[in-house]
């Protein structure tokens, strides 16, 4: 997800985190694997 701005790496991560199952407390994970792809 190269030049991404922070509304699609906000959605990508939200998805990332309702794929694994809403886990609690990982909020900064999703974000970081997000930020990253």
């Amino acid at each position: 997800m190269a030049q991404a701005n922070e509304d699609e790496i906000r959605t990508y991560a939200h998805q990332l985190w309702e794929k694994a199952g809403r886990p609690e407390g990982c909020d900064k994970e999703f974000w970081e694997l997000a930020r990253q792809e």
